[in-house]
Protein backbone atom coordinates (compact mmCIF):
# COMPACT_ATOMS: atom_id res chain seq x y z
CA UNK A 1 0.00 0.00 0.00
CA UNK A 2 3.05 2.69 0.86
CA UNK A 3 4.33 1.87 -2.92
CA UNK A 4 0.62 2.63 -4.37
CA UNK A 5 0.54 5.99 -2.15
CA UNK A 6 3.71 6.82 -3.13
CA UNK A 7 3.41 6.76 -6.84
CA UNK A 8 0.60 8.14 -6.65
CA UNK A 9 2.06 11.51 -5.05
CA UNK A 10 4.98 10.99 -7.88
CA UNK A 11 2.37 10.86 -11.05
CA UNK A 12 0.36 14.08 -9.10
CA UNK A 13 4.07 15.67 -8.71
CA UNK A 14 5.16 14.63 -12.58
CA UNK A 15 1.90 16.32 -13.44
CA UNK A 16 1.62 19.47 -11.76
CA UNK A 17 4.98 20.56 -12.75
CA UNK A 18 4.17 19.88 -16.61
CA UNK A 19 1.62 22.22 -15.79
CA UNK A 20 3.20 24.81 -14.15
CA UNK A 21 6.03 24.64 -16.76
CA UNK A 22 2.78 25.02 -19.14
CA UNK A 23 2.19 28.40 -17.63
CA UNK A 24 4.60 29.50 -19.53
CA UNK A 25 4.14 27.99 -22.68
CA UNK A 26 0.80 27.89 -25.04
CA UNK A 27 1.34 24.18 -24.95
CA UNK A 28 2.90 21.40 -22.53
CA UNK A 29 6.65 21.28 -23.47
CA UNK A 30 7.25 17.95 -21.75
CA UNK A 31 4.38 15.61 -20.24
CA UNK A 32 6.09 12.24 -18.24
CA UNK A 33 3.08 11.78 -16.02
CA UNK A 34 1.08 8.64 -17.80
CA UNK A 35 4.07 7.11 -18.83
CA UNK A 36 5.95 7.08 -15.36
CA UNK A 37 2.23 6.25 -13.70
CA UNK A 38 2.31 2.77 -16.60
CA UNK A 39 5.72 1.67 -16.18
CA UNK A 40 5.11 1.77 -12.32
CA UNK A 41 1.92 0.17 -12.06
CA UNK A 42 3.10 -2.82 -14.40
CA UNK A 43 5.93 -3.18 -12.00
CA UNK A 44 3.32 -3.13 -9.00
CA UNK A 45 0.89 -5.29 -10.73
CA UNK A 46 0.68 -7.65 -7.65
CA UNK A 47 -0.84 -4.37 -5.87
CA UNK A 48 -3.54 -3.73 -8.29
CA UNK A 49 -4.57 -5.89 -11.52
CA UNK A 50 -7.52 -4.55 -12.36
CA UNK A 51 -8.03 -2.02 -15.24
CA UNK A 52 -11.11 0.02 -13.80
CA UNK A 53 -9.04 0.78 -10.92
CA UNK A 54 -6.08 1.59 -12.57
CA UNK A 55 -7.93 4.07 -14.58
CA UNK A 56 -9.66 5.94 -11.75
CA UNK A 57 -6.04 5.43 -9.99
CA UNK A 58 -4.22 7.52 -12.72
CA UNK A 59 -7.16 10.04 -13.61
CA UNK A 60 -7.15 10.98 -9.84
CA UNK A 61 -3.38 12.28 -9.63
CA UNK A 62 -3.31 13.76 -13.03
CA UNK A 63 -7.10 15.88 -13.21
CA UNK A 64 -6.33 16.69 -9.56
CA UNK A 65 -3.04 18.05 -10.95
CA UNK A 66 -4.92 19.96 -13.59
CA UNK A 67 -7.38 21.04 -11.26
CA UNK A 68 -5.15 22.74 -8.95
CA UNK A 69 -2.61 23.82 -11.56
CA UNK A 70 -4.22 24.18 -15.23
CA UNK A 71 -5.10 27.90 -15.10
CA UNK A 72 -5.81 28.29 -18.80
CA UNK A 73 -8.53 25.17 -19.36
CA UNK A 74 -11.94 25.33 -18.33
CA UNK A 75 -12.93 22.54 -15.96
CA UNK A 76 -14.61 19.90 -18.84
CA UNK A 77 -11.24 19.91 -20.80
CA UNK A 78 -9.43 19.07 -17.58
CA UNK A 79 -11.56 16.24 -17.61
CA UNK A 80 -11.45 15.02 -20.83
CA UNK A 81 -7.50 15.51 -21.16
CA UNK A 82 -7.16 13.91 -17.92
CA UNK A 83 -9.41 11.06 -18.88
CA UNK A 84 -7.15 10.89 -22.36
CA UNK A 85 -3.84 10.50 -20.46
CA UNK A 86 -5.13 7.41 -17.70
CA UNK A 87 -6.50 5.81 -21.12
CA UNK A 88 -3.19 5.90 -22.59
CA UNK A 89 -1.74 5.01 -19.37
CA UNK A 90 -4.09 1.75 -19.38
CA UNK A 91 -3.73 1.06 -22.85
CA UNK A 92 -0.31 1.19 -22.49
CA UNK A 93 -0.28 -1.41 -20.04
CA UNK A 94 -2.48 -3.80 -21.45
CA UNK A 95 0.02 -3.19 -24.96
CA UNK A 96 2.69 -4.62 -22.56
CA UNK A 97 0.91 -7.79 -21.02
CA UNK A 98 -0.46 -8.49 -24.16
CA UNK A 99 3.46 -8.42 -26.21
CA UNK A 100 4.62 -10.05 -22.56
CA UNK A 101 2.54 -12.68 -23.28
CA UNK A 102 3.31 -13.81 -26.91
CA UNK A 103 6.47 -13.00 -27.77
CA UNK A 104 8.14 -14.74 -25.49
CA UNK A 105 10.62 -16.64 -28.64
CA UNK A 106 10.96 -13.22 -30.34
CA UNK A 107 14.09 -12.44 -30.33
CA UNK A 108 13.95 -8.34 -29.69
CA UNK A 109 11.40 -8.59 -27.23
CA UNK A 110 12.81 -6.22 -24.69
CA UNK A 111 13.25 -3.84 -27.17
CA UNK A 112 9.86 -4.23 -28.50
CA UNK A 113 8.49 -4.30 -25.07
CA UNK A 114 10.21 -0.68 -24.61
CA UNK A 115 8.75 0.32 -27.44
CA UNK A 116 5.34 -0.76 -29.09
CA UNK A 117 3.75 -0.21 -25.93
CA UNK A 118 4.03 3.27 -25.71
CA UNK A 119 3.80 3.95 -29.69
CA UNK A 120 0.66 2.20 -29.96
CA UNK A 121 -1.24 3.55 -26.82
CA UNK A 122 0.15 6.99 -27.47
CA UNK A 123 -1.11 6.79 -31.56
CA UNK A 124 -4.64 5.38 -30.01
CA UNK A 125 -4.58 8.71 -27.66
CA UNK A 126 -3.48 11.21 -30.55
CA UNK A 127 -6.37 9.94 -32.52
CA UNK A 128 -9.00 9.71 -29.10
CA UNK A 129 -7.45 13.97 -28.75
CA UNK A 130 -7.42 15.01 -32.47
CA UNK A 131 -11.53 13.98 -32.35
CA UNK A 132 -12.39 15.32 -28.79
CA UNK A 133 -10.54 18.75 -29.61
CA UNK A 134 -10.96 20.52 -32.71
CA UNK A 135 -8.93 23.55 -32.96
CA UNK A 136 -7.98 23.80 -35.95
CA UNK A 137 -6.57 21.07 -38.42
CA UNK A 138 -7.67 17.48 -36.73
CA UNK A 139 -4.58 15.76 -38.64
CA UNK A 140 -1.97 18.66 -36.83
CA UNK A 141 -3.41 17.85 -33.46
CA UNK A 142 -3.18 14.43 -33.33
CA UNK A 143 0.96 15.09 -35.09
CA UNK A 144 1.09 17.19 -32.04
CA UNK A 145 -0.35 15.63 -29.48
CA UNK A 146 1.78 11.90 -30.84
CA UNK A 147 5.03 13.42 -31.48
CA UNK A 148 5.40 14.79 -28.14
CA UNK A 149 4.09 12.24 -26.51
CA UNK A 150 6.37 9.72 -28.19
CA UNK A 151 9.23 11.64 -27.88
CA UNK A 152 8.86 12.12 -23.96
CA UNK A 153 7.82 8.82 -23.54
CA UNK A 154 9.88 6.65 -25.27
CA UNK A 155 12.88 8.60 -23.31
CA UNK A 156 11.39 7.94 -20.15
CA UNK A 157 10.46 4.20 -20.62
CA UNK A 158 14.04 3.86 -21.27
CA UNK A 159 15.05 5.47 -18.66
CA UNK A 160 12.96 3.95 -15.92
CA UNK A 161 13.75 0.24 -17.65
CA UNK A 162 17.53 0.70 -16.35
CA UNK A 163 17.36 3.30 -13.79
CA UNK A 164 18.29 0.49 -11.19
CA UNK A 165 21.74 0.49 -12.46
CA UNK A 166 22.65 3.99 -12.26
CA UNK A 167 25.27 3.14 -9.63
CA UNK A 168 26.60 0.87 -12.43
CA UNK A 169 27.80 3.53 -14.52
CA UNK A 170 31.09 4.58 -14.84
CA UNK A 171 31.13 8.50 -13.16
CA UNK A 172 33.45 9.65 -15.89
CA UNK A 173 30.65 8.43 -18.68
CA UNK A 174 27.92 11.19 -16.89
CA UNK A 175 30.69 13.83 -17.93
CA UNK A 176 30.70 12.44 -20.82
CA UNK A 177 27.34 12.39 -21.61
CA UNK A 178 27.13 15.81 -19.94
CA UNK A 179 29.43 17.45 -21.90
CA UNK A 180 27.67 15.74 -25.51
CA UNK A 181 24.26 17.76 -23.74
CA UNK A 182 25.94 20.53 -23.81
CA UNK A 183 27.90 20.56 -26.97
CA UNK A 184 24.45 19.72 -28.81
CA UNK A 185 22.66 22.79 -26.69
CA UNK A 186 25.79 24.82 -28.47
CA UNK A 187 25.41 23.54 -31.82
CA UNK A 188 21.67 24.16 -31.52
CA UNK A 189 22.42 27.96 -30.89
CA UNK A 190 25.01 28.37 -33.65
CA UNK A 191 23.58 29.74 -36.89
CA UNK A 192 26.42 27.09 -38.92
CA UNK A 193 25.66 24.21 -36.75
CA UNK A 194 21.89 24.64 -35.75
CA UNK A 195 20.17 21.80 -37.97
CA UNK A 196 23.26 19.22 -36.53
CA UNK A 197 22.38 16.26 -34.83
CA UNK A 198 25.24 15.02 -32.46
CA UNK A 199 23.30 13.16 -30.18
CA UNK A 200 23.79 9.41 -32.47
CA UNK A 201 27.74 9.64 -31.52
CA UNK A 202 27.10 9.77 -28.15
CA UNK A 203 24.27 6.76 -28.42
CA UNK A 204 26.72 4.77 -30.51
CA UNK A 205 29.73 5.50 -27.94
CA UNK A 206 27.73 4.16 -24.96
CA UNK A 207 25.79 1.23 -26.81
CA UNK A 208 29.72 -0.23 -27.02
CA UNK A 209 30.35 0.43 -23.41
CA UNK A 210 27.13 -0.98 -21.76
CA UNK A 211 24.31 -3.79 -22.24
CA UNK A 212 20.66 -3.34 -22.75
CA UNK A 213 19.71 -2.76 -19.38
CA UNK A 214 22.42 0.21 -18.50
CA UNK A 215 22.41 1.35 -22.01
CA UNK A 216 18.73 1.89 -22.14
CA UNK A 217 18.74 3.83 -18.95
CA UNK A 218 21.78 6.24 -19.99
CA UNK A 219 19.74 6.48 -23.91
CA UNK A 220 17.10 7.70 -21.93
CA UNK A 221 19.10 10.26 -19.91
CA UNK A 222 20.67 11.40 -22.58
CA UNK A 223 17.54 12.55 -24.68
CA UNK A 224 15.57 13.46 -21.63
CA UNK A 225 18.44 15.59 -20.98
CA UNK A 226 18.15 17.29 -24.83
CA UNK A 227 14.61 17.32 -24.29
CA UNK A 228 14.61 19.44 -21.15
CA UNK A 229 17.58 21.69 -21.42
CA UNK A 230 17.99 22.21 -25.41
CA UNK A 231 14.79 22.09 -27.04
CA UNK A 232 12.88 24.36 -24.09
CA UNK A 233 15.03 26.86 -24.64
CA UNK A 234 16.05 27.11 -28.02
CA UNK A 235 11.92 26.59 -28.50
CA UNK A 236 10.55 29.24 -26.09
CA UNK A 237 9.58 31.96 -29.06
CA UNK A 238 7.92 29.01 -31.09
CA UNK A 239 5.99 27.96 -27.61
CA UNK A 240 3.83 31.01 -27.94
CA UNK A 241 2.84 31.07 -31.58
CA UNK A 242 -0.47 29.89 -31.10
CA UNK A 243 0.78 27.87 -35.08
CA UNK A 244 2.95 25.53 -33.16
CA UNK A 245 1.33 22.92 -34.52
CA UNK A 246 2.94 24.12 -38.24
CA UNK A 247 6.18 24.71 -36.84
CA UNK A 248 8.75 22.31 -38.69
CA UNK A 249 11.69 22.78 -36.28
CA UNK A 250 9.69 21.43 -33.31
CA UNK A 251 8.22 18.54 -35.39
CA UNK A 252 11.57 17.73 -37.23
CA UNK A 253 13.33 18.18 -33.55
CA UNK A 254 10.97 15.48 -32.30
CA UNK A 255 11.66 13.24 -34.68
CA UNK A 256 14.86 13.07 -34.57
CA UNK A 257 14.48 11.71 -30.92
CA UNK A 258 12.09 9.17 -31.54
CA UNK A 259 13.95 7.74 -34.33
CA UNK A 260 17.33 7.95 -32.33
CA UNK A 261 15.67 6.03 -29.27
CA UNK A 262 13.90 3.40 -30.94
CA UNK A 263 16.62 2.78 -33.33
CA UNK A 264 19.60 2.59 -30.80
CA UNK A 265 17.41 0.31 -28.62
CA UNK A 266 16.60 -2.16 -31.14
CA UNK A 267 20.66 -1.55 -32.44
CA UNK A 268 21.51 -1.92 -28.73
CA UNK A 269 19.88 -5.90 -28.22
CA UNK A 270 21.14 -6.86 -31.65
CA UNK A 271 24.28 -6.07 -30.14
CA UNK A 272 23.25 -8.01 -27.23
CA UNK A 273 22.30 -11.23 -28.94
CA UNK A 274 25.18 -11.09 -31.34
CA UNK A 275 27.67 -11.18 -27.93
CA UNK A 276 25.14 -14.10 -26.28
CA UNK A 277 25.70 -15.64 -29.82
CA UNK A 278 29.56 -15.60 -29.71
CA UNK A 279 29.59 -16.45 -25.91
CA UNK A 280 27.59 -19.73 -27.06
CA UNK A 281 29.79 -20.55 -29.97
CA UNK A 282 32.78 -19.77 -27.85
CA UNK A 283 31.55 -21.84 -25.15
CA UNK A 284 31.17 -24.93 -27.45
CA UNK A 285 34.70 -24.60 -29.31
CA UNK A 286 36.33 -24.20 -25.95
CA UNK A 287 34.28 -26.52 -23.59
CA UNK A 288 34.07 -29.90 -23.56
CA UNK A 289 30.00 -30.83 -23.05
CA UNK A 290 30.18 -33.67 -21.12
CA UNK A 291 32.67 -32.73 -18.33
CA UNK A 292 31.96 -28.85 -18.25
CA UNK A 293 36.15 -29.27 -18.59
CA UNK A 294 38.14 -26.87 -20.65
CA UNK A 295 39.57 -28.43 -23.79
CA UNK A 296 42.62 -28.68 -25.63
CA UNK A 297 41.91 -25.93 -28.15
CA UNK A 298 41.45 -23.64 -24.82
CA UNK A 299 45.02 -25.25 -23.66
CA UNK A 300 46.59 -23.53 -26.99
CA UNK A 301 44.52 -20.19 -26.81
CA UNK A 302 46.05 -20.17 -23.53
CA UNK A 303 49.33 -20.19 -24.27
CA UNK A 304 48.76 -17.83 -26.97
CA UNK A 305 47.63 -14.98 -24.99
CA UNK A 306 50.63 -13.17 -23.95
CA UNK A 307 49.22 -12.33 -20.45
CA UNK A 308 49.00 -15.97 -19.42
CA UNK A 309 53.33 -16.90 -18.65
CA UNK A 310 52.96 -20.04 -15.93
CA UNK A 311 56.33 -20.74 -14.66
CA UNK A 312 57.92 -23.79 -12.43
CA UNK A 313 55.19 -26.14 -13.21
CA UNK A 314 53.85 -29.28 -14.78
CA UNK A 315 52.10 -30.90 -17.28
CA UNK A 316 49.95 -34.12 -15.52
CA UNK A 317 48.68 -36.51 -18.60
CA UNK A 318 46.04 -39.21 -17.37
CA UNK A 319 44.63 -41.69 -18.41
CA UNK A 320 41.25 -43.94 -17.30
CA UNK A 321 42.79 -47.34 -17.42
CA UNK A 322 41.32 -50.13 -19.20
CA UNK A 323 38.32 -48.03 -20.47
CA UNK A 324 37.75 -49.90 -23.30
CA UNK A 325 36.95 -52.64 -21.06
CA UNK A 326 34.24 -50.53 -19.51
CA UNK A 327 32.76 -49.36 -22.52
CA UNK A 328 32.42 -53.41 -23.84
CA UNK A 329 31.09 -54.07 -20.21
CA UNK A 330 28.67 -51.58 -19.58
CA UNK A 331 28.27 -49.96 -22.85
CA UNK A 332 29.33 -46.00 -24.35
CA UNK A 333 26.64 -44.61 -22.13
CA UNK A 334 28.26 -46.09 -18.58
CA UNK A 335 31.40 -44.95 -20.35
CA UNK A 336 30.49 -41.31 -20.18
CA UNK A 337 29.39 -41.46 -16.82
CA UNK A 338 32.33 -42.92 -15.46
CA UNK A 339 34.34 -39.65 -17.32
CA UNK A 340 32.07 -37.65 -15.76
CA UNK A 341 32.91 -39.24 -12.13
CA UNK A 342 36.81 -38.99 -13.00
CA UNK A 343 36.08 -35.31 -13.96
CA UNK A 344 34.62 -34.20 -10.57
CA UNK A 345 37.01 -36.24 -8.52
CA UNK A 346 39.87 -33.90 -10.27
CA UNK A 347 37.92 -30.90 -9.88
CA UNK A 348 37.83 -31.98 -5.87
CA UNK A 349 41.25 -32.33 -5.91
CA UNK A 350 42.88 -29.13 -8.05
CA UNK A 351 42.01 -25.94 -7.28
CA UNK A 352 42.63 -22.42 -9.28
CA UNK A 353 44.27 -21.08 -11.07
CA UNK A 354 45.46 -24.66 -12.21
CA UNK A 355 43.35 -26.15 -15.12
CA UNK A 356 42.41 -29.66 -15.96
CA UNK A 357 41.36 -30.10 -19.89
CA UNK A 358 39.36 -33.39 -21.13
CA UNK A 359 42.36 -33.90 -23.70
CA UNK A 360 40.15 -36.46 -25.91
CA UNK A 361 38.25 -39.84 -25.21
CA UNK A 362 39.52 -40.70 -22.05
CA UNK A 363 42.10 -38.66 -21.19
CA UNK A 364 42.90 -35.46 -19.61
CA UNK A 365 45.92 -32.82 -18.94
CA UNK A 366 46.26 -30.61 -15.54
CA UNK A 367 48.43 -27.65 -15.84
CA UNK A 368 49.73 -27.21 -12.53
CA UNK A 369 51.78 -23.49 -12.30
CA UNK A 370 54.25 -22.63 -9.45
CA UNK A 371 54.12 -25.99 -7.86
CA UNK A 372 57.83 -27.85 -6.12
CA UNK A 373 58.48 -31.17 -6.98
CA UNK A 374 57.67 -32.36 -3.45
CA UNK A 375 53.89 -30.97 -3.32
CA UNK A 376 53.79 -32.31 -7.30
CA UNK A 377 54.43 -36.16 -5.92
CA UNK A 378 51.75 -34.98 -3.22
CA UNK A 379 49.37 -34.16 -5.78
CA UNK A 380 50.27 -36.74 -7.87
CA UNK A 381 49.79 -39.41 -5.22
CA UNK A 382 45.97 -37.86 -3.88
CA UNK A 383 45.04 -37.79 -7.27
CA UNK A 384 45.69 -41.77 -8.08
CA UNK A 385 44.81 -42.70 -4.65
CA UNK A 386 41.68 -40.92 -4.61
CA UNK A 387 39.65 -42.34 -7.78
CA UNK A 388 41.33 -45.60 -6.57
CA UNK A 389 38.92 -45.74 -3.29
CA UNK A 390 36.46 -43.97 -4.87
CA UNK A 391 34.23 -46.51 -7.24
CA UNK A 392 31.95 -45.31 -9.74
CA UNK A 393 28.14 -46.81 -8.56
CA UNK A 394 25.08 -46.85 -10.74
CA UNK A 395 21.93 -49.06 -9.47
CA UNK A 396 23.20 -51.97 -9.38
CA UNK A 397 26.76 -51.43 -11.04
CA UNK A 398 30.02 -50.66 -9.22
CA UNK A 399 33.01 -50.47 -10.96
CA UNK A 400 36.84 -49.82 -9.54
CA UNK A 401 38.63 -47.13 -11.64
CA UNK A 402 41.93 -46.69 -12.02
CA UNK A 403 44.28 -44.10 -13.79
CA UNK A 404 47.97 -43.69 -14.76
CA UNK A 405 49.40 -40.08 -15.09
CA UNK A 406 52.46 -39.47 -17.12
CA UNK A 407 54.26 -36.36 -15.37
CA UNK A 408 56.50 -33.75 -17.21
CA UNK A 409 57.91 -30.71 -15.34
CA UNK A 410 58.89 -27.27 -17.03
CA UNK A 411 60.25 -23.94 -15.99
CA UNK A 412 58.50 -21.60 -18.04
CA UNK A 413 55.30 -22.85 -20.88
CA UNK A 414 54.88 -21.08 -24.20
CA UNK A 415 53.92 -22.38 -27.70
CA UNK A 416 57.37 -23.63 -29.01
CA UNK A 417 57.98 -25.67 -26.13
CA UNK A 418 54.32 -26.76 -24.99
CA UNK A 419 53.86 -29.76 -27.89
CA UNK A 420 57.24 -31.27 -26.76
CA UNK A 421 56.61 -31.22 -23.13
CA UNK A 422 53.13 -32.51 -23.66
CA UNK A 423 54.87 -35.55 -25.81
CA UNK A 424 57.35 -36.18 -22.42
CA UNK A 425 54.22 -36.35 -20.03
CA UNK A 426 52.78 -38.82 -23.23
CA UNK A 427 56.14 -41.27 -22.71
CA UNK A 428 56.32 -40.98 -18.80
CA UNK A 429 52.47 -42.29 -19.08
CA UNK A 430 53.02 -45.17 -21.64
CA UNK A 431 55.65 -45.96 -19.12
CA UNK A 432 53.41 -46.09 -16.05
CA UNK A 433 50.86 -48.59 -18.48
CA UNK A 434 53.45 -50.79 -19.32
CA UNK A 435 54.58 -51.02 -15.72
CA UNK A 436 51.49 -52.37 -14.07
CA UNK A 437 49.39 -49.14 -14.00
CA UNK A 438 47.38 -47.61 -11.28
CA UNK A 439 50.79 -44.89 -10.43
CA UNK A 440 52.44 -41.91 -11.51
CA UNK A 441 55.67 -41.42 -13.32
CA UNK A 442 57.39 -37.79 -13.31
CA UNK A 443 59.77 -37.28 -16.08
CA UNK A 444 63.37 -36.47 -15.12
CA UNK A 445 63.92 -33.61 -17.86
CA UNK A 446 63.28 -29.71 -16.89
CA UNK A 447 62.05 -28.13 -20.15
CA UNK A 448 62.87 -24.28 -20.22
Amino acid sequence: MKKLVLLWISTFFLASLSFIIAAKFVLIPLWFANVFVSVYLIRLRKKINNYFCMFLYSFSAIFLASYFFDHFQPLKYKILLSMIAALQAILFIWAYYYLAKYILRLKFRRAVLLTLPNTASTIVAALIFACVFQYGSGFNNFLDYALEQLSTGLALVSLLYGIHKYKEIKWYDYIILLGFVVFQFIAVKSVVLQNAFFLPFAALYFCIRYNFIRFSFVLGLLTLGCSIVVAVPIMNPIWFDEQINNNPILGDFRVRYISLVIIFIFFSELQQISKSLYLYVANIAYKDLLTDLKNRHYMKKKILNSDYNPKNGAILLIDIDDFKKINDTHGHYTGDMVIQHISKILKSCICSPNIIFRWGGEEFLILLNQVEDQRLKQICHQIVQKIQQTPYYDQDITIDCTISVGVARFEQLHLKNYAVIIDEADKMLYQVKSSGKNNFKLSETMYR
